[in-house]
């Protein structure tokens, strides 16, 4: 299926194209790789599909309520200063 992952701060989407049995960490991991924070700590971000948060990045996509054309938004978890 293909689902769209958007950074926050960015807001810009990002289509991929990803097996329903795969896990959210790792289409969260790319979009982090593809947007320049691959280094950073995962727990420094959180995952939500629907205005819910996905607690459990190790569910697959189809567990977590991904179909087709869904959008998982990833934002930093803490609010962060404004320069």
């Amino acid at each position: 299926i293909v689902v769209r992952l958007q950074f926050e701060p960015l807001w810009d989407a990002i289509a991929m194209d990803v097996r329903t049995d795969e896990p959210v960490m790792t289409l969260v991991r790319e979009l982090l790789r593809r947007v320049g924070e691959g280094a950073a700590p995962i727990g420094q971000f959180v995952t939500k599909l629907r205005g819910w948060e996905v607690r459990d990045l190790a569910t697959t996509v189809a567990a977590a309520g991904g179909r087709a054309g869904s959008t998982f938004l990833v934002a930093y978890r803490y609010r962060r200063p404004v320069r």
